[in-house]
């Protein structure tokens, strides 16, 4: 399970939290490069936040991804 920022920056404590949960059901959790950038109100620039996992020109080894927070910068 690849964790993602696509809108509003999280809290730190909360993705820990939700690591956590996710983990305990048996799931490997990794977080994506740009999930905790911040850029104004925004959980990074525009070009990060449309590829917020960094995974441009490399192949992804997760088979689901989670979005943490919004929704303001999500449309």
């Amino acid at each position: 399970m690849r964790i993602v920022s696509p809108a509003s920056p999280p809290s730190r404590g909360g993705v820990a939290r939700g690591v956590e949960l996710l983990k305990s059901w048996g799931l490997r959790v990794d977080l994506g490069e740009h999930v905790f950038d911040r850029w104004g109100y925004m959980a990074g620039r525009d070009e990060d936040r449309g590829n917020p996992d960094g995974s441009a020109g490399r192949r992804l080894t997760s088979t689901a991804s989670l979005s943490v927070e919004g929704p303001r910068g999500g449309d």
